[in-house]
């Protein structure tokens, strides 16, 4: 129905001018605006607005930023925690012990690692000899 009477109406008579100055067209309608009744209401709803949505975005800032600084002290206390860990492991892959490091992950993580799953090349393992998982300590 809308689109119908958009289509079939006809386009109105301009009876005034167009502003002839940059000033008519720009600064008479603010001014017209301001001498209205009142406006103010208007401007003052405008500054509740904006003073809102400034203080939602600090607010939003301001979350995000502690939930980072939540984020490293956790990344931080996980890695001293597991860091004697973590160097243990990595001392037995570096020395080719897959079966250390299957035998560490078990016993620390308790898991059901297999020398094979560890990603370690066990060439102690591959040159015949028995390869003695890394002690505790």
């Amino acid at each position: 129905m809308g689109l119908a009477t958009t289509l079939a109406a006809r386009e109105p008579k301009v009876s005034e001018r167009p502003p002839a100055t940059l000033y008519a067209a720009v600064v008479e309608p603010f001014l017209e605006y301001f001498r209205r009744v009142n406006p103010w209401w208007a401007l003052g709803v405008l500054a509740l607005w904006l003073r809102t949505s400034w203080l939602r975005r600090r607010a939003e800032k301001a979350e995000a930023r502690a939930r980072a600084a939540e984020a490293q002290v956790e990344i931080q206390k996980v890695e001293v925690e597991y860091a004697p860990t973590l160097k243990k492991v990595e001392e037995a892959g570096r020395s080719g012990d897959a079966a250390g490091v299957a035998d560490l992950v078990n016993r620390l993580w308790g898991g059901q690692a297999e020398p094979g799953q560890t990603g370690v090349a066990d060439a102690r393992a591959e040159k015949g000899g028995g390869a003695e998982p890394p002690q505790d300590g």
